[in-house]
């Protein structure tokens, strides 16, 4: 996993059940001075999944919030 996959994921695991906006996930991760589309976050959210569907007994998810952001869910 790359850094910033693995942040991401440390970031929402350790919230587990909070919805977090993309702007927020940007600014712990990429840094407030980050200038970039926030959309990038959909990339490594992306990744991960690929990532963690190699692994069926990983049972927690990142579920998708439409038009706000992403949370970590524990089955």
């Amino acid at each position: 996993m790359r850094p910033r996959e693995f942040a991401l994921v440390a970031l929402l695991a350790t919230h587990p059940g909070v919805a977090m906006p993309r702007r927020q996930l940007i600014e712990h991760v990429w840094g407030a001075d980050y200038d970039g589309d926030e959309r990038t976050v959909d990339g490594h959210i992306a990744r991960i999944r690929r990532q963690l569907a190699h692994y069926p007994e990983v049972t927690c998810r990142i579920e998708s919030i439409y038009g706000y952001g992403y949370k970590f869910a524990l089955a």
